[in-house]
């Protein structure tokens, strides 16, 4: 008896000890036996929470890592991708892209949670500055902690506990409220950065005008300058043309004096001179190179240009040049000499008495 009691007993060990290596298969059913259990987007706490799930709610896992469980995302995640890969036609959207990846968040605690592929297309729900909020597609998973999750159907007849009940309402509401707070969060970011960029724009406009009135300014005032430099060389030059006027007047009432000056010095020479104020007068002229008159005279006086000889001539003093008037009608004064019979005149002066 106490043998078969034995064996029995054996045969209920080994039974559960089985029954607890049997390796569970995926997908399964499951449900949480924890209130408020964080749904991350990894396995781990390091890794954001997106949603909670409370007892009772049922899950579909989808594998296991480590202590954590991977799950399909439960009703309200949502995830992100970058707008200008996905072409949108009201709420749905058309990946543009092989390998877009699809995101958590956009915070360090966040991660890439699947790939999308070009063609496939995705729900929109809403978006975020340069993001696409979308219901999880196929393939997604999210995490929970193990320890909070049974697998099988959700045992039934139990009534909820109406405190809990209420609780898991609230956090629905607070849920439902920090997504529209989020979704308002972005929206005014967004109208934050647009407002930012027209303020750029404007100040970059500002900047470009400033540009162009201090170019314009210093054209004014370049053009100010010249016109100020233009009028005072105006000035100088009126100046320098009265100046100019002046001495020309003064230059014509010089050479009228000049003139009646000259005119009366030809009337003058015109005028015929007392020959008796000369010791000679006639046409002065050379001897040629080779010729000398007495006492080496070099020149001598004609009565005519070619005419007889009235005397030689020879410079008394250097400063009487006879050569300067050859061919000259003049009248000379000076030593006048009785040389081998020759008359020779030593000339102190003499006058140009050509008409």
């Amino acid at each position: 008896m106490r043998s078969i009691v034995l064996i029995t007993g054996l045969m209920v060990v080994c039974g559960l000890y089985g029954q607890q290596k049997r390796k569970q298969k995926f997908p399964a059913k499951a449900y949480m036996i924890g209130d408020r259990v964080n749904v991350r987007c990894g396995p781990g706490t390091n890794y954001r929470s997106l949603t909670k799930l409370n007892k009772g709610d049922e899950i579909t896992v989808m594998g296991k890592k480590g202590e954590w469980f991977a799950i399909k995302p439960p009703k309200g995640v949502v995830f992100l991708v970058v707008k200008r890969f996905v072409n949108r036609f009201d709420g749905t959207g058309k990946v543009l892209k092989d390998g877009l990846s699809v995101w958590s968040g956009t915070t360090a605690q966040d991660t890439r949670i699947t790939y999308l592929d070009k063609g496939q297309k995705v729900t929109i729900v809403g978006d975020v500055e340069r993001w696409y909020k979308i219901e999880p597609p196929e393939g997604a998973i999210v995490y929970v902690f193990g320890k909070y999750v049974r697998f099988g159907d959700k045992p039934g007849g139990e009534e909820e506990d109406p405190i809990r009940k209420v609780l898991r309402e609230k956090e629905k509401e607070l849920e439902k409220l920090k997504e529209e707070s989020r979704e308002k969060l972005g929206r005014l970011q967004e109208e934050l950065e647009r407002k930012r960029k027209k303020m750029e724009e404007a100040l970059k406009r500002f900047e470009e005008l400033k540009k162009e009135y201090d170019k314009a300014r210093k054209s004014y005032l370049e053009a100010k300058n010249a016109l100020e430099k233009e009028r005072r060389m105006k000035e100088r030059l009126q100046a320098e043309l009265s100046r100019a006027r002046e001495q020309i007047v003064g230059l014509k009432e010089t050479l009228k004096k000049v003139g009646e000056e000259a005119k009366k010095e030809v009337r003058e020479r015109r005028r015929p001179a007392p020959i008796s104020r000369y010791d000679a007068v006639g046409w002065l002229d050379d001897m040629g190179p080779y010729v000398s008159g007495p006492d080496g005279a070099k020149f001598c006086l004609r009565r005519m240009r070619d005419g007889d000889m009235i005397a030689y001539l020879k410079a008394g003093r250097a400063d009487v040049r006879l050569e300067r008037f050859i061919y000259r009608r003049v009248g000379v004064k000076g030593v006048v000499k009785e040389v081998g019979g020759a008359r020779l005149i030593v000339v102190e002066s003499l006058d140009d008495l050509t008409r």
